[in-house]
This record gives C-alpha cells, sequence and structure tokens, in this order.
C-alpha cells in the first residue's frame, strides 16, 4: 500500500497515522503523513452527530444538522465550468446563492457536473423545481438538477456513519381465490386433502393449502364433504384445480425526507388495493447505516463483521459492502438496513465496535514509547508486523497508543509481538515522581538543567499527573545521570536565571511557558487549567485572559489555543463548549432520552420526528419524546394514564373504535356487520374491516362461522 492512499486526515493539532508494511525512511510521503495543519481561525467539529463551528475562545457561533443542508448534482455543464459560472447559471435561474456553501466542479470528458449545497432545507427542492419550470437556454442544454442525499460531515474518525428512514418496502399478496371442492365421501375428500397437502395436487403448478375435510353446511353444499383451497390464482379455472400458489408481490421506494417516508407508512400501510379489494397493501420502514471505513481497515476485519450476517438475516436484518466506484479505491462503504429499528441499531453498533479496533496492551498497560512519535526503528519494525500478520496499527500520537484492527486472535499475538519490540529497544521510558519540594526545584531552574545536560528530546515534564514526574526517554545512563542531577540540587533561593515574568494564574515563576499575544506568559499546566474551567452560571465557554490581576480580560483565538494546547486538552475543551451550549439553548438542541446514548438534534425543528443517529430510536421534536405512530396528546393520555381509564370506560359501555378512522362506534341492533361513514365495513368482533359489504359478509362466515344473527341464518345465510 502506498502511503499516499492512507485515508487518515489529522485534526488541527492531532496525528493519527496508518502504518504501512513499507519502511517509510526518507519518504516524501512519509514526512507529509507527521504534517500537521495550520492553525485555523475557525473550526469545525462532529459533536453529538451535530457539527459545531467554533471561533474565538473555543466560542460556538453555529450548530448545523444534516437535516438543515440539502444539496443537489447539476449534470451537463460546459467542460470549461467554475464554481463561479455555476452560481452564475443558478442565480440566473432566479435561485438565492447567498447560503450556497462552496461548489465542487468536476470535469468529465465531455461536460462537467457540479455539487451545490446550502444550508437550507428547501434549497435542493427549489432548485429543481426552477430548472424544471424554465426552458434551457441553447448554452445549457442538456443541463439538470437532481436533489442529492447528504452524507454524513466529514471526520477523523475510522468511519463516517450516516444513518436514516427514508425509504419504505412495499409487499401484497398476489390475487388469488378461494375455492371449496365438494365429495360425496368422507374417504374421497381426505384423499385429495392429503395429496393437496403433500404438493402432489397443484393449481397452475404451483402449492396451495387446503383445510381438512368438514361435513358441508351453509349455502355451498350443505350435505357434501369440502375441502377448502386458499390462497388459488385469481387467474385460475376449474380446469386449473391441481397446482396453487401464495406469492407475494414487492417493491421499496426511497424519498428525499424521512418525513416523507413515514406519511406514506400512515397513509398507505393496510390500505385495500384497487385491483384486489379482498387484499390490502402492506408499507414498512426501513431503516438504514451507512459507514465509510477504510479500505485497508475493512479487508482486516472482513470476516469479523460476515461472521454476523446468518444472526442478521434471522433477525431480517441485510448487510452490504459496497467498494468506491472509482479508483483508487480508498474506502468501502457499509450499508445495513432493515424494518426493525432496534434490531438494526444493535447491528449498527456490533459494527461500530469491530471498526474501532482494540487498543494494544500488555496486561493492563498500554503498549507505547514517545519514540513512537516518529519514524524510527520501532515504528519500521512496527510496519513490517503489519505486513507480515494482515493485522492493521494505527498510531495515534495524539492517545499516545496503538490501535489494532483485525481477527482477535492474531490482535493478542501482535500485541505480544509489539511489547517484545518495545521491550528489546535500548531506549526506555523513567518517570521519576515529583515532590512539592522537587517539583518547585524543577520549575525554578532545575527541569532546564536536566535539559541542557540530557537534550530536551530525551526530557519531559508531566504536570498533569499525580504526583508531576519528570519522564527520561532513553538509557539507564541517561536515568541515572537525572537522578544524580536531582539528588544534588541546588537550594531554590541560590537560583541563577530567575524569570520576573510570573504565572497570572499560579503568581509564580512560569514552568514550561506559554505566551499569550497580549503579553501574559503562563505555566503550561496553569493554561491548561484555565482553558478547562467551568464557565460561570449559565454563561458560555470563553477562553479570556487573567493577566493584570485579571484586568486584561482578552479572548484567546482558536489559533493561540490549538498552538499552545495539546490536542487531547484542544479537543476536551471544544466539547464542553459544545455540552454548555447544549444545556444553555434546551430550545435549540435536546439530547436523545434513550440511555447511553450522547447524539443530540434540533428542537422544534422543520423535522416533525428525528431518527437519532446513535440508537435510531424515532423522537418527537416538538416534545422531546419517542412516540412514533402517536400524536403529542395521544402520547401524553398513554404515558399518563388516561388512555387506558379511558379505553376500559369504552369496553365496559360496548364502544369500539372504527379500525379505519377510529371514530368511536356502538353497536345496538343487527349483524356483526358495521358501516362507519369513513366507508369501511367492518366485522364487530376481530374489528378487520374490507371496502366492500360482500367481503366482510364471507369473512364473518368462515372466521367467525357466522354474521351473529341466530342459527337458522348462521348456518344458512
Amino acid at each position: 500500500m502506498n502511503p499516499r492512499t492512507l485515508p487518515f486526515r489529522p485534526r488541527p493539532g492531532q496525528s493519527s497515522i496508518l502504518l504501512s508494511g513499507k519502511p517509510l525512511t526518507n519518504s516524501p510521503d512519509s514526512r507529509s503523513q507527521d504534517y500537521t495543519p495550520p492553525a485555523e481561525e475557525k473550526v469545525t467539529r462532529i459533536i453529538s452527530g451535530a457539527l459545531a463551528h467554533f471561533d474565538a475562545g473555543a466560542a460556538i457561533t453555529k450548530v448545523v444538522f444534516t437535516s438543515d443542508v440539502s444539496a443537489v448534482q447539476l449534470t451537463g455543464l460546459p467542460l470549461d465550468s467554475t464554481p463561479e459560472s455555476v452560481l452564475d447559471i443558478l442565480r440566473s435561474r432566479g435561485v438565492d446563492t447567498s447560503k450556497v456553501n462552496p461548489i465542487r466542479v468536476i470535469r468529465g470528458d465531455s461536460y462537467s457536473s457540479a455539487r451545490a449545497e446550502a444550508e437550507d432545507p428547501r434549497f435542493a427542492e427549489l432548485v429543481v423545481a426552477k430548472f424544471s419550470r424554465q426552458a434551457p437556454s441553447q448554452q445549457h442544454v442538456g443541463l439538470h438538477a437532481t436533489p442529492i442525499t447528504i452524507e454524513t460531515f466529514s471526520t477523523s474518525d475510522s468511519s463516517a456513519l450516516r444513518v436514516d428512514c427514508k425509504k419504505i418496502h412495499c409487499s401484497w399478496h398476489k390475487s388469488s381465490k378461494t375455492v371449496w371442492l365438494n365429495f360425496g365421501s368422507d374417504s374421497i375428500a381426505s384423499r385429495v386433502n392429503q395429496k393437496f397437502k403433500k404438493g402432489e395436487y397443484k393449481i397452475l403448478d404451483q402449492v396451495v393449502h387446503p383445510s381438512n375435510p368438514e361435513r358441508g353446511a351453509g349455502r355451498y353444499n350443505p350435505k357434501a364433504w369440502t375441502v377448502t383451497l386458499t390462497d388459488v390464482p385469481g387467474d385460475a379455472t376449474e380446469s386449473d384445480i391441481s397446482r396453487a400458489i401464495r406469492s407475494r408481490m414487492k417493491a421499496s421506494a426511497r424519498f428525499s425526507k424521512e418525513e416523507e417516508a413515514k406519511d406514506a407508512v400512515k397513509k398507505f400501510h393496510n390500505s385495500p388495493l384497487p385491483f384486489q379489494k379482498t387484499a390490502k397493501l402492506t408499507v414498512q420502514l426501513v431503516y438504514c447505516a451507512r459507514f465509510k471505513v477504510s479500505s485497508v481497515i475493512y479487508d482486516a476485519v472482513e470476516r469479523q463483521i460476515k461472521a454476523n450476517i446468518p444472526r442478521w438475516k434471522m433477525q431480517y436484518v441485510h448487510f452490504t459492502a459496497y467498494e468506491q466506484p472509482q479508483p483508487p479505491k480508498w474506502y468501502r462503504t457499509l450499508k445495513i438496513e432493515g424494518e426493525d429499528c432496534k434490531k438494526v441499531a444493535e447491528a449498527k453498533n456490533v459494527i461500530l465496535d469491530i471498526l474501532a479496533g482494540i487498543v494494544a496492551k500488555d496486561g493492563s498497560s498500554v503498549l507505547w514509547q514517545p519514540s513512537l512519535r516518529g519514524n524510527g526503528e520501532i515504528y519500521r519494525r512496527l510496519a513490517q508486523l503489519q505486513q507480515q500478520t494482515g493485522v492493521v496499527i494505527l498510531r495515534n500520537k495524539a492517545k499516545s497508543q496503538l490501535r489494532l484492527f483485525g481477527p482477535p486472535n492474531k490482535c493478542e499475538e501482535v500485541q505480544t509481538a509489539i511489547s517484545k519490540i518495545l521491550n528489546d529497544q535500548s531506549s526506555k521510558e523513567y518517570a521519576i515522581e515529583l515532590d512539592e519540594e522537587m517539583f518547585r526545584w524543577a520549575r525554578l531552574g532545575g527541569y532546564k538543567k536536566l535539559t541542557a545536560v540530557l537534550g530536551s528530546d530525551c526530557v519531559s515534564l508531566d504536570i498533569t499527573s499525580t504526583p508531576k514526574r519528570i519522564i527520561i526517554n532513553g538509557t539507564a545512563s541517561n536515568h541515572e545521570t537525572a537522578l544524580s542531577i536531582m539528588n544534588g540540587q541546588t537550594p531554590p533561593s541560590a537560583r541563577s536565571d530567575p524569570n520576573d515574568q510570573d504565572c497570572p494564574a499560579c503568581l509564580t515563576e512560569a514552568e514550561d511557558p506559554i505566551r499569550t499575544r497580549c503579553g501574559h506568559t503562563y505555566c503550561l499546566d496553569c493554561f491548561q487549567n484555565l482553558c478547562l474551567a467551568d464557565p460561570k452560571q449559565g454563561s458560555a465557554v470563553e477562553v479570556r485572559c487573567v493577566g493584570d490581576s485579571g484586568r486584561c480580560d482578552t479572548v484567546l483565538d482558536l489559533p493561540q489555543l490549538q498552538e499552545n494546547l495539546p490536542s487531547t486538552v484542544f479537543e476536551e475543551l471544544l466539547e464542553k463548549s459544545f455540552a454548555s451550549y447544549a444545556r444553555r439553548h434546551p430550545d435549540m438542541l435536546q439530547y436523545c432520552p434513550s440511555p447511553d446514548c450522547d447524539c443530540v438534534y434540533r428542537a422544534n425543528g422543520p423535522v416533525k420526528t428525528h431518527t437519532c443517529r446513535g440508537c435510531l430510536v424515532p423522537i418527537c421534536t416538538s416534545c422531546y419524546a419517542p412516540h412514533d405512530g402517536m400524536s403529542c396528546a395521544e402520547y401524553q393520555d398513554v404515558s399518563s394514564g388516561r388512555q387506558e381509564a379511558n379505553e376500559k370506560l369504552k369496553r365496559e359501555i360496548g364502544i369500539k373504535d372504527c379500525p379505519q378512522c377510529k371514530t368511536p362506534l356502538e353497536k345496538t341492533e343487527g349483524c356483526n356487520h358495521m358501516t362507519c361513514r369513513c366507508g369501511a365495513h367492518i366485522c364487530w368482533v376481530c374489528l378487520e374491516f374490507f371496502s366492500v359489504s360482500d367481503a366482510c359478509y364471507v369473512h364473518m362466515r368462515q372466521r367467525h362461522g357466522g354474521i351473529g344473527l341466530g342459527d337458522y341464518q348462521e348456518r344458512f345465510g
């Protein structure tokens, strides 16, 4: 694998590198892997399923969801099209381009295409409508606009996940009929019944379902023995009674919006078929989760994922893996879908767990050496180990860990091999714990003395641990030298290189100093604590300088924060800012009500029901409760117990709801056939409903033995 094809792009301040199977010494591509993008004035992050925009002080300026954005694909553009020329075309059609994000143009052999998206959920719909209503100019003949699905916001994770329920499955039984076979004797009827059951007798070369012979009753033949055949093809004739079928026709449809798919289910599920009035259409919502994952990682874990397919099939959850359509094929797209949101969510979590890999450990200790931050001998040996075993080794410098992807038994072997590689190296990590006196010595010049003797690459100060530590990364001799210097320490009062600039947070000389652009110097530890301090009650996170006894109050911009904070601390700051923003805007953002799910959604947004990206539970964006299929009022009735009390009263006085329109009905006299004002013909016994009365009477006689008007009419109709 050529390192240039690595799909991992680190965040600013973070370096996650996938090891290749080749030594990377003197390779320009290997150098590019260690490249850290320059600090940015504004940054974005995916947090809890939302795209958060951050500005100076790590303050949030905007939170965007995929439901806030819509996009179109423009095809048939001139070959020399540019983003600006595409904007001109949109404006010429009367499209407002003020909210359009930067346009991406793709050049083909004869024409170009472009993707245009805007933070407006109706943007795609409006563009398509404009293009369909207006005749194209001679210059733009063949230009088309097609709405496209917004993929999940891009991240630096090993996989990108998109969840939706915009698809429906439709199915219905093929037209069939019921046939009564009358025989003069029980023995003949039984023999024919067995032949049909065994499939020896068929109708139109297909199996049908016979009933056991019964002594005739009713209008068909009161004296004969009767075998009833059900699910007989609608076009079967008397001469075709040797075959039968129970075939189910299927179709699917995909909508651009989730609410449209859900409305289709509510409107058409269990509705009568126009071509077969006794049959009904089944419409089910389909939940879908898609993953975008590195091809290298997928190849390593493919067997683990596919081992779950038999169980998923039993749960009617379908898995598919697609290759990237055009080379280089760096990514694979994985898709799971099904009609049960809980089963799909469970399968999604299984895949996410597999794609997360495992952290390389030796017992409970994480396998890591500071020298792994560079591309030295250990790094090259790990690359060779990956090539030999097929286990992918992902090096995460920010978290100081190696993550492994592959079969569990092979990962165990690789962990053992990594442990041996790290132990074989002469360079080791020695931690020297510091009490208060030794830490003061380090702050007042001792640490600088160690770095002057041993080199800055060999010595580091860990002030986030408890107790604080000096880390020596080198040989045993380096460690002994450090201990010797520390044992012969100079008293703090005799420091030879005093620093007159004190840290405004701890009021002592700044150790491992951080200098802000407003001219104040902090200890690294104090600066981190300042950034992660909880904001005042009800206030937003916004990091400000506390220099000049708090009088400075300058907002620290993002470049300063990125440059002076470890990447893990910077990411923690952004997450803290997002959590604070969500708490202060409950009318805008709400967390999923499912336990252990930290995803958020837009409250009172344009979408009535939001499908959680994490657990796939449908949530009402108005009352923040999961009550799919019910109105807010109905859910309140159910949750408060009012509906249960009402249903109990209706049962006591004999009131039932129409199964089609829910109108309360009361039967005072007559047979069990009821007609509602909505046009439904209802069986009062089981509440099954039909579009015509004859079908209802046939149902009552077959299912319930009569229509409910006494013995004579029950038997002879």
